[in-house]
């Protein structure tokens, strides 16, 4: 006669419903915690205050952004700042020195100065770099 075979009790895995933490095991990279969460690796990034110099250490404990959680905001820049005052600015997917110098009321040479970049190096830029952007440095005008 056949035996039985027991039902196995489902064990359910939570979902969380804010960023956990997560420690940095031997060979992570920002690239594959992302990609092991399936998150977006910019959130993952600014969440964690990392950028790509950033080194990453075994034993570090960071935070994993829910999977469809949006990139946190930027801090606003406080009003009545003179020109030329120098920030650290996150290279966000889609940027170019010009949309950053049109940002910013500054130029792209501006910037390229700030940063020690020839022309040549402004199109290496990526997610994820740190720049230094004097701000202010033009008058925005009305657009027609």
């Amino acid at each position: 006669t056949p035996t039985p075979a027991a039902t196995p009790t489902p064990t359910f895995t939570p979902t969380p419903d804010k960023p956990f933490p997560y420690t940095v095991q031997p060979g992570d990279t920002l690239f594959t915690i992302a990609e092991k969460f399936n998150v977006n690796l910019v959130t993952l990034m600014l969440l964690n205050g990392l950028n790509n110099d950033s080194v990453l250490y075994i034993g570090q404990e960071i935070l994993i952004p829910l999977p469809d959680m949006d990139p946190p905001t930027p801090t606003p820049l406080p009003t009545g700042l003179p020109p030329g005052t120098l920030i650290d600015y996150f290279v966000m997917p889609n940027d170019t020195l010009v949309t950053i110098a049109q940002k910013f009321n500054t130029t792209v040479e501006a910037i390229l100065d700030a940063n020690d970049m020839t022309i040549e190096d402004a199109a290496k830029i990526q997610v994820g770099d740190i720049l230094k952007v004097p701000i202010n440095l033009i008058t925005p005008t009305p657009t027609p």
